[in-house]
């Protein structure tokens, strides 16, 4: 492996240790606790439109996929990837 793919390769690893995910504020909190499935796909969508991790992923389908099967890949890998952060932090 050459320098430069290594290099890229401990970006990658190391990445998630300097980024922090966006959460979920306390008052959201309450609303998906109280709330009914309105609330929760309003709150759905704010999460969606403030989350860092979302936006790189439209940038990335919409920019660099170009065949219907990049993009389910894509959506495949976002999902899995976001569920397991989301079921770690529950922890």
């Amino acid at each position: 492996m050459n320098k430069q793919n290594r290099l890229l390769t401990l970006l990658l690893l190391f990445l998630p240790i300097f980024l922090y995910a966006h959460g979920v504020s306390a008052s959201d909190q309450e609303i998906l606790t109280n709330g009914g499935l309105l609330s929760y796909i309003l709150v759905g969508a704010k999460h969606m439109v403030t989350g860092y991790d979302h936006l790189l992923f439209l940038v990335g389908v919409i920019f660099h996929l170009d065949n219907f099967r990049d993009i389910i890949k894509f959506v495949t890998v976002f999902t899995i990837g976001h569920s397991i952060t989301l079921i770690l932090v529950r922890r």
